[in-house]
């Protein structure tokens, strides 16, 4: 039993290492540091125009929030029902700094796309190479085997969007930095949830990186932006429904309240944790039971 923890924890650290040391993190690091780039510039650029036409309209008497907006921008707010409500300066920093680039740009985009490259490698990887074979024939329950590959692979995968989140709150100067712990919560439970789901594409699907691509931009992009109800199949529409709720202090709401109805933390919370579980367990037992025929 002892020798068979210790073959199992060996197991999860050389699956962290492996996928930490592979050029997938190259790949991880050249994205998270676009977007770093890219909110260091709004933060030179974008954060001095705000206050310059907050003091534009206090000069001339008039509302700052008309003064910025653009007459498409009136119209489409109109038509969208969206409340007008009157905001500092800083208060708009804030709100276009967690709507645009956290829910925008990072929440939907970047946290499925780092987490389906290394879950999805898990074994995927070891499929490819031909050495997954090689592991099965250990004398090791397949279930604990796939177990141990999730505590290996779970970790990064937090390490590298959380990493990469964290980088943009400080590029983001201190708008970033007041946010920064307000969004971490619902980031990290997402990222398990979408851990989960690919590591269980990674070991059961004949070509988990496609699946995963697929799933990611026809439910997650698709299904997930469409109105009703449909959308709550998507792990981002239960991702958002938190980082809605945890940004709602500073005016973070749906961009059509019409379309999407969130739902509440507690339940989006319990959602998310019911379905890492499922898909843990669910990719647990198809690991026992699945016949890799390709390997042979």
């Amino acid at each position: 039993m002892v020798q068979e923890i210790r073959g199992l924890t060996y197991l999860a650290y050389l699956t962290f290492r492996r996928q930490a040391l592979s050029r997938k993190s190259v790949i991880a690091i050249v994205l998270a540091s676009m977007l770093v780039l890219g909110v260091y510039a709004w933060s030179i650029r974008r954060v001095p125009e705000i206050l310059k036409d907050q003091e534009k309209a206090k000069a001339a008497q008039v509302d700052p929030d008309e003064a910025s907006e653009t007459t498409e921008e009136r119209r489409d707010r109109r038509d969208r029902g969206k409340p007008k409500i009157k905001r500092t300066a800083q208060q708009e920093i804030l709100l276009e700094f967690a709507d645009d680039i956290v829910m925008g740009i990072f929440a939907t985009f970047l946290v499925p796309l780092l987490t389906l490259i290394y879950a999805t490698s898990a074994f995927g990887d070891e499929r490819e190479d031909r050495t997954l074979v090689y592991l099965l024939t250990r004398p090791l329950a397949r279930w604990r085997i796939y177990l141990s590959k999730a505590i290996g692979i779970t970790p990064l995968v937090l390490l590298i969007v959380l990493g990469a989140y964290i980088g943009i709150c400080f590029a983001g100067g201190q708008p970033g930095r007041d946010l920064m712990f307000r969004f971490l919560p619902g980031l990290a439970l997402g990222t398990v949830a979408y851990s989960s789901l690919f590591l269980f594409f990674g070991a059961v699907a004949p070509r988990p990186l496609i699946m995963s691509v697929v799933y990611t931009f026809l439910i997650e992009t698709l299904v997930g932006n469409m109105p009703g109800t449909l959308k709550r199949m998507a792990l981002s529409y239960h991702t958002r429904c938190l980082l809605y709720d945890a940004g709602k202090d500073v005016g973070v709401m749906p961009y059509n309240p019409r379309h999407f109805v969130p739902i509440s933390t507690e339940t989006a919370t319990i959602i998310l944790f019911v379905v890492s579980a499922l898909f843990l367990l669910w990719g647990a037992i198809a690991f026992q039971r699945k016949e890799y025929r390709d390997l042979a």
